[in-house]
């Protein structure tokens, strides 16, 4: 991964007792891998991060991503060419992109007085309610955005298996009272996070472009 991220608290957590390799650029990143393999590793897990960075700024057309898409290319193609003959190279990926760029952005239209506090993101946006206000905020977005989001209780969220079975209970407290998830090409604000509203590509909903991503395998070639 990123050597900034060695010593994260992300990377302690999704990363347990690994052997962490840094890279700085696509070069350093494929040194790394070829330096693992010799090794023996039996599996090595790359995280390349390029394409995502370009989509956020620039959107899913144009020179900047197409370029992107060729450099990320030519780096498969390099580490098929490290991978060993008895071994594979497996491509995937996070998340997916929706294009959605500042022009669609709304704000979350409900009576104020219902509103504590916004969180999360701007494709998966938590609404938190004041007090004794859960039942009238959760109305009131429905009516508002139910026809172009899916709009959840908490609890709907974990009973339903959306974030996984069970969890800590402070995992729920960090949950928005209701939750809105777009379907349509748009995005919640948040006037806490403005520069999020400049993006021009975006995830976290529940749309089959954001969830569903390929997986691609082919043998080494070293």
């Amino acid at each position: 991964m990123k050597a900034e991220f060695e010593g994260s608290g992300f990377t302690g957590a999704h990363l347990p007792g690994n052997s962490m390799r840094g890279w700085q650029t696509p070069a350093v990143l494929r040194e790394q891998v070829r330096l693992a393999l010799a090794e023996d590793a039996r599996v090595v897990y790359a995280y390349y991060d390029g394409i995502d960075k370009v989509a956020h700024p620039h959107g899913l057309h144009g020179p900047f991503f197409t370029t992107e898409l060729r450099d990320t290319d030519r780096l498969v193609s390099e580490l098929l060419d490290i991978v060993p003959r008895d071994g594979a190279l497996v491509v995937t990926a996070d998340h997916g992109h929706v294009e959605v760029g500042p022009d669609q952005i709304r704000e979350v239209d409900v009576d104020s007085r219902l509103v504590r506090r916004l969180a999360g993101e701007s494709r998966f946006r938590s609404v938190y309610a004041r007090t004794n206000k859960q039942k009238a905020l959760y109305e009131a977005c429905m009516e508002a955005h139910g026809e172009e989001s899916w709009v959840f209780t908490r609890e709907e969220l974990f009973d339903d298996g959306w974030l996984g079975e069970g969890g800590p209970v402070h995992h729920h407290r960090r949950v928005g009272d209701v939750v809105l998830a777009p379907f349509a090409d748009i995005g919640f604000a948040d006037p806490a996070t403005p520069r999020e509203n400049n993006m021009a590509s975006r995830h976290g909903s529940l749309t089959e472009r954001e969830m569903l991503v390929p997986l691609l395998a082919a043998p080494g070639r070293a």
